[in-house]
Parts: C-alpha cells; sequence; structure tokens
C-alpha cells in the first residue's frame, strides 16, 4: 500500500515538471507581436563615479497604449543590455532610476538619479538606448548603445 502511493505520488510529480517544462518552452517560442519591434537599453556609468556601497537600477516601459513592465537589476558590463524586448511598435515612456545600498544592498536608499524619455518604435524596426549615469548628478537616456 505505501509503494502504490510513493508511485502515485512520483508519477504527479513527474507530469506537473513536465507541464511546467512545456509550458515554459510554449513560451519562448511564442511568435512575437505581429510587426513588432525590437528594444534593447543599456546602462553606463559616465564620470568615473560610482556609489560608494552599491546601488539597484530599475527600469520602468509604459506603453501609451496600455502595459507596462518595470523591474530592478544590478547592472554589470555596459556593454550588455540591461534590457532585450520585441515590443509591438508605438509610443512608449522609458523611466530610469537607481537605489543606493545603505550600509549593503538588503537596504535600499530612497530612489533617486532619476530620467525619462518618450519613444517610438516603427514596425520591425530595431532600437537601442542607453542610460548614461552619473551618480549624484543624475542620468539622462539617450539613442544609441554605449560608448567606450
Amino acid at each position: 500500500m505505501r509503494n502504490r502511493w510513493r508511485w502515485r505520488l512520483l508519477a504527479a510529480a513527474a507530469i506537473a515538471a513536465a507541464t511546467g517544462i512545456a509550458s515554459y518552452h510554449a513560451d519562448r517560442g511564442a511568435p512575437p507581436p505581429h510587426g513588432s519591434s525590437g528594444l534593447v537599453i543599456y546602462q553606463s556609468w559616465v564620470g568615473g563615479a560610482l556609489y560608494a556601497e552599491g546601488s539597484r537600477s530599475y527600469l520602468a516601459i509604459a506603453a501609451k497604449s496600455g502595459g507596462r513592465d518595470r523591474f530592478g537589476y544590478v547592472a554589470g558590463d555596459s556593454n550588455d543590455p540591461v534590457y532585450s524586448k520585441r515590443l509591438a511598435p508605438g509610443t512608449y515612456t522609458l523611466r530610469s532610476w537607481q537605489r543606493p545600498c545603505d550600509g549593503n544592498c538588503g537596504f535600499l536608499d530612497a530612489p533617486t538619479e532619476r530620467c525619462r524619455r518618450t519613444i517610438t518604435l516603427d514596425p520591425r524596426t530595431s532600437a537601442a538606448y542607453t542610460i548614461e549615469l552619473t551618480p549624484g548628478r543624475g542620468c539622462r537616456i539617450v539613442p544609441g548603445t554605449p560608448t567606450a
């Protein structure tokens, strides 16, 4: 009797795992929106200054037609994108801000170094923007990839 329950439990776990893997791959293989555009965003540090205890970066992307994407990240190499996605053509507002670490990154200071930019993505094109961050002096979002 015990072995029968163990086998049932094992079978249920295997089915759940297989379903999760299948749905993950189905989402990843879903076709992009019709006429979609590519958006790639980088972040670079300008002026050599850094936060003494580090910081967490945030990015929000809001479509004029509705829908938004917002997330936090720790920026690494400025040549590596912090965001890369296919989006429907249209107008978007990009917002960026920092939350400096307070002692360690388990505690964050209030948002600072805020900047924003409104962009328009044309059908079937790609666009790249860079968040140029200068701690203590703000940021700006400029077209193109980071300069070396």
